[in-house]
C-alpha cells in the first residue's frame, strides 16, 4: 500500500493511501440481482471503500448469503447511492426484495495519485481531551459525583459537575473525556458496610453468602484495592455434595423490572490467595417473579478464567448483560455462585469489589452505595455561542468510542444547533446505522456496531450543497443543505437541541474540531483515517 506525506494545518502526518478494488475501472462492476443471492468476488486487495447502486430494492451482507427480512442483512432502495468499507478478503452477496434487476459497484472515491498531499484547512476550533485539561469555552455539567480512572489505574471520584478524564485500568492510556447518561446502582450496600471478620464472620448488609456442606466460609475482611472498596470471602475444605455456593448482592425482590428490559451486572472479582483448580466462578443477572421466584431470560456468564488468571481488580471486571424475557418477569437481582464438586478440595479466596446492577446494554463507570440505590447523573458538554461558526458552510469532527448503548434509543455523539431541533446537525447511533442528522438531511454509513472501538468521524453542511459524512474514511453523500442561520451551541458527547443535552454518548471524547468551511471527500477521508 501506498503512504503519502499529508499537510494538516501546520503538521505533517504519514497515511495510507486508500485501497480501491476493480483495478481502479472507470466503469462498475455489474451485477444481475433476482430472487436467489449473488456474490461479488473477494475483496482481494485490501480493506476497499466501494459505492452500491440498485435499479430495484435488495437486500445485502458482507460474508454471508443474502437473505430478505433476515437479520445481518441491510435492505437498500432502488437507485439509491450507498458507500461501505469492505474488509480485505470479503465478499458483498445480494438478493432482490421483489423484482429482478441489477446493482453496480464501483470505488467509492478516486485516491489521490502517490506522493500528492491532501491539504486540510486549520480548524476554527480543536480541542485534544487526552491531555485531561478542558478549555474554558466548554460549559461542562453533571449533578452528582462521578467515578473514573486516573493514570496508575485507581479509582478516583470526580466532584459534582467536575469533568472526568478517563483512562484504560489495563494499558494505562488515556481515553478522553467520559460522557455517560444517568445510570441508577440497584445494589444498596456495594461497599460491603455491615461486614465482620470472622468464620463465618457476618456479611454485608443486604447480602447473603452461601456455605456448604463439607467446607468452611470465613469472611476474611474488606479493604480498597486499586480504589475499589472489596470484600475477601475464603473457601476451605472438601464438599460431601455436588452443587453450588450462592453470593447474592442484595434482596431478589428489591428492584423492579419489566419484561423485554436489558439489565447489566457488573463486579471486579479476582483471586486474592488459593486456586480455583477445583471451583468455578459464575455471574448471573436474573429475572424474578412478584413472589421473587427465579425465572428463565436472565443471563449467565462463566467467568472463571478471567478471574483466576486476574492479577489486579482494576483489571477484571466482570459483565452479565441480558434482556429479561420472561412475561413473568417483575424483578430483577444480581448473583454469583460458585460451583463445586463432591469429593474435590477447595482453598481459595475471593476478592470481590463494587458490585453493580443497572438498567443499560453494558457496564457503566462504579457507583458506590452504602444504604440505598445511588444514580449518577449524566454529563453534559457544549460551547454556547462558539466561535468563527459559518451559517453557511462548515465541518465537525469527532474522534470518540462508545462503551454502551443508550437507554433513550440513541447515541449522540455531538453536534451543532441554535437550540432547536428542527434546525440542528448531529451525529448519532441509531441502533442500527451511524447517521450525520438534522435539517437537510440524514447520511447514514453503515459499519459494523464497534462497541469499545474508536471512531473517528466527521460532518459537513454548505448551502445548495450535498451533506458529506465520514467514519473511519468511509465517505458518503446525502441531500443538498439547507442553511444553518443563528448556529448558537455545538455539543460534545451529548445532543445539541435540548438544555440539559441528553442522548449521551455512553463513551469517551478523545477529540472534537470545527472547521469553517465544508472539507472535500479526500479530506474527509483524510482527516478519519
Amino acid at each position: 500500500m501506498d503512504a503519502v506525506g499529508i499537510a494538516v494545518g501546520s503538521s505533517k502526518r504519514l497515511v495510507s493511501a486508500p485501497q480501491l478494488d476493480f483495478g481502479l475501472l472507470a466503469a462498475p462492476q455489474v451485477l444481475a440481482v433476482g430472487l436467489a443471492s449473488v456474490s461479488t468476488q473477494p475483496f482481494s486487495l485490501g480493506n476497499t471503500v466501494v459505492r452500491i447502486t440498485p435499479t430495484q430494492n435488495v437486500w445485502f451482507t458482507v460474508g454471508p448469503t443474502a437473505a430478505q427480512h433476515v437479520a445481518g442483512n441491510d435492505y437498500l432502495a432502488a437507485n439509491t447511492t450507498w458507500l461501505m468499507k469492505i474488509p480485505a478478503g470479503a465478499v458483498l452477496s445480494f438478493i432482490a426484495d421483489t423484482l429482478a434487476g441489477y446493482v453496480a459497484i464501483a470505488a467509492a472515491v478516486s485516491p489521490p495519485a502517490p506522493g500528492v498531499a491532501v491539504a486540510v484547512p486549520a480548524s476554527a476550533l480543536a480541542f485534544d481531551f487526552t491531555t485531561g485539561t478542558l478549555d474554558p469555552s466548554i460549559t461542562f455539567a453533571r449533578a452528582t459525583t462521578a467515578t473514573y480512572f486516573d493514570n496508575t489505574g485507581t479509582l478516583q471520584t470526580a466532584a459534582s459537575g467536575a469533568a472526568r478524564f478517563d483512562y484504560d485500568p489495563v494499558a494505562l492510556t488515556p481515553r478522553g473525556l467520559l460522557i455517560e447518561e444517568a445510570r441508577t446502582n440497584a445494589i444498596r450496600n456495594n461497599t460491603m458496610q455491615g461486614a465482620v471478620a470472622g468464620t463465618p464472620g457476618t456479611v454485608p448488609t443486604n447480602w447473603g453468602i452461601g456455605s456448604g456442606i463439607g467446607f468452611n466460609r470465613q469472611i476474611v475482611g474488606t479493604g480498597t484495592e486499586n480504589g475499589i472498596t472489596f470484600i475477601d470471602v475464603k473457601y476451605t475444605g472438601t464438599p460431601t455434595s455436588s452443587g453450588n455456593v450462592v453470593i447474592d448482592f442484595d434482596s431478589g425482590v428489591t428492584q423492579a423490572a419489566s419484561p423485554g428490559q436489558v439489565w447489566t451486572s457488573s463486579h471486579f472479582v479476582r483471586v486474592a490467595s488459593g486456586s480455583l483448580a477445583n471451583a468455578g466462578v459464575f455471574i448471573q443477572t436474573q429475572a424474578r417473579n412478584s413472589g421473587g421466584t427465579l425465572l428463565g431470560g436472565g443471563i449467565t456468564v462463566n467467568a472463571t478464567t478471567a478471574v483466576a488468571a486476574a492479577t489486579s481488580l482494576a483489571t477484571n471486571r466482570v459483565v452479565a448483560t441480558g434482556t429479561l424475557s420472561d412475561a413473568a418477569t417483575a424483578f430483577v437481582a444480581a448473583r454469583m455462585f460458585l460451583n463445586m464438586t463432591n469429593g474435590n478440595p477447595v482453598d481459595f479466596t475471593l476478592r470481590i469489589g463494587l458490585p453493580q446492577l443497572e438498567l443499560g446494554a453494558a457496564a457503566s463507570s462504579p457507583i458506590a452505595t452504602s444504604t440505598v440505590a445511588v444514580t449518577r447523573n449524566a454529563d453534559q458538554a457544549y460551547i454556547a455561542n462558539p466561535p468563527g461558526v459559518n451559517p453557511n458552510e462548515g465541518t465537525l469532527f469527532y474522534d470518540s468510542e462508545m462503551t454502551s448503548l443508550s437507554n433513550s434509543g440513541n447515541n449522540v455523539y455531538g453536534g451543532i444547533s441554535d437550540g432547536t431541533f428542527a434546525n440542528s446537525k448531529y451525529w448519532n447511533y441509531n441502533g442500527t446505522s451511524y447517521f450525520w442528522s438534522g435539517v437537510g438531511g440524514n447520511v447514514g454509513i453503515t459499519l459494523p456496531l464497534a462497541i469499545g472501538a474508536r471512531l473517528k468521524m466527521a460532518g459537513t453542511y454548505k448551502l445548495n450543497v450535498a451533506n458529506l459524512a465520514a467514519v473511519n474514511s468511509t465517505v458518503n453523500t446525502g441531500a443538498a443543505q439547507s442553511a444553518l442561520p443563528g448556529m448558537t451551541r455545538i455539543s460534545i458527547g451529548c445532543n445539541v437541541w435540548q438544555l440539559p443535552p441528553g442522548n449521551q454518548i455512553n463513551g469517551h471524547v478523545r477529540a472534537f474540531a470545527y472547521y469553517s468551511s465544508a472539507l472535500s471527500p479526500n479530506q474527509l477521508a483524510l482527516i478519519t483515517t
